[in-house]
Parts: structure tokens; sequence; C-alpha cells
């Protein structure tokens, strides 16, 4: 049992380390649209298994700074090392629209969302990286990590 916990352990240090390269096949093609068809918890929110999924969809707005308190706590929930999380700088929320035309608001890293508009404009198809982390009352807790412009 011990095993399995360090193995988990090392698992979560390497998925939220801002140390590495970013690995862009780690994440699976997920539907953005499935989970916001998720029943929505109606106190509080269920935090998830993390996922690391990619999503395409279409930028609305630039990041403009949100609450990421509970973002922050539920990756440490989640087994992500209170230090690691503290250093990540996350204060911003993108607006994008999916496939089915849903608008979502979603976390975005501060340093994605600084160089984000030199390379988007709104209204473009871009593929987004991202951790998936927890329902809550408006949807599920979505951190972008990297984003490609779709050609």
């Amino acid at each position: 049992m011990k095993m399995v916990r360090a193995l988990f352990m090392v698992c979560v240090l390497f998925t939220f380390s801002i140390a590495h390269g970013f690995d862009y096949d780690r994440y699976k093609q997920g539907d953005i649209d499935s989970l916001m068809q998720l029943p929505k918890a109606e106190e509080g929110v269920r935090v998830v298994a993390p996922q690391k999924l990619r999503f395409q969809v279409v930028l609305s707005e630039y990041g403009q700074t949100c609450d990421t308190a509970f973002l922050k706590k539920a990756m440490i929930m989640v087994g992500a090392p209170k230090d690691v999380v503290e250093r990540m700088k996350i204060s911003k929320c993108i607006t994008v629209k999916t496939a089915k035309g849903t608008t979502v608001s979603l976390f975005i890293q501060d340093q994605v969302s600084e160089y984000l508009p030199r390379e988007i404009r709104p209204g473009e198809r871009i593929e987004i990286f991202c951790d998936y982390l927890y329902i809550g009352k408006t949807g599920p807790g979505i951190l972008v990590n990297e984003f490609q412009k779709i050609k």
C-alpha cells in the first residue's frame, strides 16, 4: 500500500511540476460539451480524479482576473504539493465557446494568458491543454496549461 501511495505522489508531482517541458501527448482528447452536461454540485464542489484533457474551442475573451482560490485548494486536495501550487501564478480566466456553442469560463495559468493575445484573436479556433479538477455549481473546474492555434 505504501508503494501505491509513493507512486501516486510521484505522478502528482510530475503532473503539477512547472520545471518539466510541456508534453502534449499526455493530454487525452476530451469533450468539453460532455463535461458541461455532467450534474453540477448542488452544495460546494466535487473534486474528481485529475485528468489531462485537450479540447478544441473558439476563444471568446482573453484572460480576466478571477477568483482562483478554490482551484488551488482543489489542486492540493488531489495531491499536488502545497509549495508547488503556491508558486504557480494563476489569477486569470478566459472565456471560450464549445463546439455546441456553450460559453465556458476556464482558469488559465498567468504565463499562458500573457502570450495568448499575441498569437490568438477572439473568434479563432484553438486547441487547449487542460487539467480537469472538479465540478462546482457553475460547472467543471478546468485549468488551461497551454494552447495551439488550429489552422
